[in-house]
């Protein structure tokens, strides 16, 4: 789990499964620890990264905490051991996903049971809210993934196509659009208030296990378990790969075209697609101009940009 604050300054995030503390966003400086765990446990947050929800291997309790006092607001039982849980964008409702086929979401005012979402034909795996709406997207091992509503537990859609395992749904910023992962190497991107199927973008050879979406929603990143693939405004083609050393995945800037991606050797490295930023850092770590050949690797550009020099023949 790595998460920033509203205000982009600081990432929360686990150390080694068992801490969790901030970090200066701009200079890396380790910040303060917000709690410890006795086992290594998952975290989901709010939108706002006030409110988190955290799992413990071998228990069935979901402890609610505040993000930054780091202490314990409500702890509920829930009969057996989740897999995965998610809380909604103001933090009121949790979504349970259990070994069973039938998610439950709990309201957070009263730590009771508020519906049951009845539908999967196997556990889903997958859950993810809608960004304002007491909406919410799960997906699974019936290779489908569904949206609800979360006041009734109606099924609004139910998204068929995927050939195997859907791990992961994501809503875009404006919840307008909604993509799933899945183990077929794809991501499908839909129209969420339709249900129709907008656009299928290759993540071959790898499994799809992770999607996030820039705030402006003009970005899209898809993680496998040894890539990080990017597309800008949803061409079929991807722009690049970024190999991660089969690290788990990240999250963008609350503002900036930055994202953060976790690597297996425990760093957390932030990511820009700003071209203008890409050129100032090539410009203060390169001693020689850029190849042609290295704007189309590096920048991602058919021609170097006006600003980048271009080296003198019998330079290169």
């Amino acid at each position: 789990m790595i998460a920033y604050d509203t205000t982009g300054e600081r990432v929360l995030g686990l150390e080694g499964q068992r801490s969790l503390r901030w970090w200066n966003a701009n200079t890396g400086q380790v910040g303060r620890e917000v709690t410890h765990f006795e086992a290594p446990s998952a975290v989901a947050e709010s939108q706002d990264v006030r409110t988190l929800a955290t799992m413990t291997e071998g228990s069935d309790d979901v402890r609610i905490w505040d993000a930054e006092s780091g202490q314990i607001i409500k702890e509920l039982s829930t009969g057996t051991e989740p897999f995965a849980t998610a809380l909604s964008a103001d933090g009121g409702l949790l979504a349970w996903l259990g070994r069973h086929p039938i998610p439950v979401i709990w309201d957070m005012s009263n730590g009771k049971r508020l519906v049951e979402l009845k539908g999967h034909q196997a556990p889903p795996i997958a859950v993810s809210w809608h960004p304002r709406l007491p909406i919410l997207a799960t997906g699974g091992r019936d290779l489908t993934a569904r949206v609800w509503d979360a006041r009734t537990g109606r099924a609004l859609h139910v998204l068929r196509g995927h050939t195997a395992f859907v791990y992961h749904v994501a809503w875009d910023p404006s919840g307008e659009r909604l993509a799933t992962c899945s183990a077929d190497q794809t991501a499908v991107i839909w129209d969420a208030q339709s249900g129709r199927r907008l656009r299928t973008l290759s993540m071959a050879p790898d499994e799809c296990v992770g999607a996030i979406w820039s705030p402006d929603g003009k970005w899209f990143v898809g993680g496998s378990r040894d890539n990080i693939s990017v597309w800008r405004d949803l061409d079929a083609t991807v722009l690049f790969r970024i190999g991660r050393e089969r690290g788990s995945f990240g999250v963008f800037h609350p503002s900036r075209p930055h994202f953060v991606a976790n690597l297996s050797d425990g760093r957390s490295v932030v990511f820009t697609l700003d071209l203008d930023e890409l050129i100032g850092i090539a410009d203060s770590r390169l001693t020689r101009t850029f190849t042609p050949e290295e704007c189309r690797q590096y920048l991602h550009v058919e021609a170097c940009p006006a600003d980048v020099p271009q080296p003198a023949d019998g330079e290169r």
